[in-house]
C-alpha cells in the first residue's frame, strides 16, 4: 500500500520541476532561488515517499518514529545531495545551451 504514495512523491518533483522550466535563471540570486525549491521538493518527496514506507509497509511495527527517524536520517544527505547536483548539472547544461544558441544568433545576424 505505501507504494501509491509514490505518486505524491514523484507529483512534488514534477511540479517544482515544470515552475523551474518557466524560470530562465539569469543571475546566481534567481540559480539561489530555484536551488532552494529544488531543495524543498527534494526533501518534501524525501518526507513522503520514507513515510508512507514507515507506515503502511508493514516491516516497522515495534519500531518507534524517533528510532525510524535515525535509521533514515543517514541517508538524507546523500539523497538531497545528489539531487541537487543533477539539477546543477541540468541547470547548467540549459544555460550553456542556451549560450551557445544565442551566441549563434548573434553571429549570424552580423
Amino acid at each position: 500500500p505505501a507504494y501509491i504514495f509514490l505518486i505524491p512523491t514523484y507529483a512534488v518533483m514534477w511540479f517544482i520541476g515544470r515552475h523551474w522550466a518557466q524560470l530562465w535563471v539569469s543571475n546566481w540570486a534567481q540559480l539561489a532561488q530555484s536551488s532552494a525549491g529544488l531543495v524543498l521538493a527534494s526533501s518534501l518527496a524525501f518526507l513522503i515517499s520514507n513515510a508512507s514506507f514507515y507506515l503502511f509497509s508493514g516491516k516497522f511495527g515495534e519500531l518507534s518514529w524517533l528510532a525510524y527517524s535515525g535509521r533514515v536520517a543517514h541517508y538524507y544527505p546523500l539523497y538531497l545531495g545528489s539531487t541537487v547536483v543533477y539539477g546543477l548539472l541540468a541547470w547548467g547544461g540549459v544555460y550553456l545551451f542556451k549560450a551557445l544558441v544565442e551566441h549563434k544568433a548573434h553571429q549570424d545576424s552580423t
